[in-house]
């Protein structure tokens, strides 16, 4: 939760910083991508947590252990971020915030890494690091675009594009590590 915290209070003195005021709807409109920030944290902690358990570090995964752990992942990388990107939308009246959406495919597949292979645990840090760039650009791309309720269809097709090549290169990692292992 400290990354979390300290996450939000650089954007708290960046808005203040460059318009003299805190922006209740920034620090709203992030919460999606400051909650994907600690899932990054916490998939490395999950992966490690035999390490720490041994070395004596005290993580929240080596805390709480494995499968609560997993569920923790789970609210962090596919509950939190979408539900709060819609509570965003509603709150601020952007209708970009929604363009995040695009992304959850990716961060279903995320969840089921993080229940699985000691293989896909070893990757999920980087996948959930892959993962919180598109949605960080899909947010971006979003509130650039589309700072009220219309959408702009271009936008959205340029998002769903970016999403498509993400998943099909983590697809296509999945197959090239399966022939390799039949080799």
């Amino acid at each position: 939760m400290c990354i979390f915290a300290c996450w939000n209070l650089l954007i708290a003195f960046q808005s203040l910083y460059w318009s003299n005021d805190i922006i209740i709807e920034l620090f709203i409109i992030l919460l999606p991508i400051s909650c994907h920030t600690v899932a990054i944290l916490h998939s490395n902690n999950l992966r490690d947590i035999e390490n720490d358990v041994q070395s004596g570090a005290r993580t929240v995964a080596s805390v709480i252990g494995y499968t609560k752990g997993q569920v923790y992942y789970e609210f962090l990388a596919l509950i939190i971020p979408y539900v709060g990107c819609i509570v965003a939308s509603l709150y601020s009246g952007c209708g970009g915030v929604l363009f995040q959406l695009c992304s959850f495919p990716l961060s279903i597949v995320l969840a089921r890494e993080a229940r699985g292979t000691a293989q896909e645990l070893y990757y999920l840090t980087k996948n959930t690091a892959m993962t919180h760039t598109v949605i960080g650009t899909t947010i971006l791309i979003g509130v650039w675009s589309t700072p009220q309720k219309e959408v702009d269809v271009q936008a959205l097709a340029a998002t769903l594009a970016l999403n498509a090549l993400v998943f099909l290169k983590r697809f296509l990692d999945k197959r090239n590590d399966a022939v390799n292992e039949y080799y």
